[in-house]
C-alpha cells in the first residue's frame, strides 16, 4: 500500500497538482526507506544497533521534514 501511495504522490507532484516543488518527485517514503537501507551500511555499528528497529520511522520523519521545508513559505 505504501508503494502505491508513494507512486501516486510522485505522479501528483510531477503533474503540478500540488504545491510541492518538482524536486519532491524523488522524495517519498519508499525512496527514503531505500536510502536509509543504503546509508546504514556505512554507519558505525553502534549507530546501526541503536536505530535498527527505527528504519521506517527515520524515513517518515525525513519525508515530513522535507515536506515541511518545501511548503514552509509558499505564497
Amino acid at each position: 500500500m505504501i508503494l502505491v501511495a508513494s507512486v501516486f504522490f510522485s505522479v501528483l507532484v510531477a503533474t503540478g497538482s500540488t504545491s510541492f516543488p518538482s524536486w519532491m518527485i524523488y522524495i517519498n517514503p519508499v525512496t527514503l526507506t531505500i536510502a536509509w537501507l543504503i546509508i546504514k551500511k556505512v554507519l558505525p555499528k553502534f549507530i546501526v544497533t541503536w536505530t535498527e528497529g527505527a528504519g521506517f520511522n527515520i524515513a517518515y520523519i525525513a519525508f515530513f521534514i522535507c515536506t515541511t521545508i518545501s511548503l514552509w513559505n509558499i505564497k
